[in-house]
């Protein structure tokens, strides 16, 4: 069971991480059926959950909403100024279709009260993950023709006191702070689950967080002195 639930994740992960690529045109769409992989996802899950299963209420809307945030995400990327509030809350929607191995754990082992902690441990991380992800493709992106919510955050409007324009040194430690304030939801909902192993995973993005934000603190305030 616990293998086809893999499995099936898993071809959920390529179904999301090719039809992004096909969006950014890296692939053609006449070359690879990404909806394939969204076909093999359920049959593995129907070896385990009939029709009419409260699986399938979650599954189907889940998928849905999860193609309808990527695309709404896609759009808003590809504007001049997106708004980084409205893109971090469409990266946690996204990312829900990573969460469908998960609900059905819970259905089939009869734990779908543990469904909400699921969902904000899942949110937390997934959110903070693909903020780690803009850092890292902030040059890409833009070349792309797409900001991300990093490129947002740093091309933003005046913010600072008194209106004045907050420096890039300043604007991407407030991106590393609400990245350690998701990681912190993430592990706090760990916390409260009772899973070890997640809670020394987000741990551990945890710790390499605070590394490089402390370290940016540090060039940031000898900046300032200089």
């Amino acid at each position: 069971m616990f293998r086809d639930f893999l499995w099936a994740q898993y071809c959920l992960f390529l179904y999301s991480i090719v039809r992004d690529d096909l969006m950014d045109g890296q692939y053609s769409a006449r070359r690879i059926d990404y909806r394939e992989f969204l076909r093999e996802a359920a049959r593995a899950y129907r070896r385990h959950f009939r029709r009419g299963s409260p699986f399938w209420s979650l599954y189907s809307p889940t998928v849905r909403h999860a193609i309808r945030s990527f695309r709404e995400a896609s759009r808003l990327q590809r504007t001049l100024r997106p708004n980084p509030d409205r893109l971090l809350k469409l990266y946690a929607e996204l990312c829900s279709i990573l969460k469908i191995s998960s609900y059905a754990t819970c259905i089939y082992t009869g734990h779908e009260h543990d469904i909400p902690f699921v969902d904000s441990y899942c949110n937390a991380l997934a959110t903070a993950g693909q903020i780690g992800d803009d850092l890292k493709d902030v040059l890409d992106d833009l070349t792309g023709g797409r900001v991300n919510y990093v490129s947002a955050v740093l091309l933003k409007g005046n913010t600072g006191r008194g209106g004045r324009e907050m420096l890039p040194a300043r604007r991407i430690r407030m991106v590393y702070r609400v990245m350690q304030l998701h990681l912190k939801q993430a592990r706090d909902a760990s916390l409260r689950f009772g899973l070890q192993a997640a809670t020394d995973h987000v741990g551990r993005f945890q710790r390499r967080v605070d590394r490089v934000s402390e370290r940016i603190e540090r060039q940031s305030l000898g900046v300032q002195r200089n």
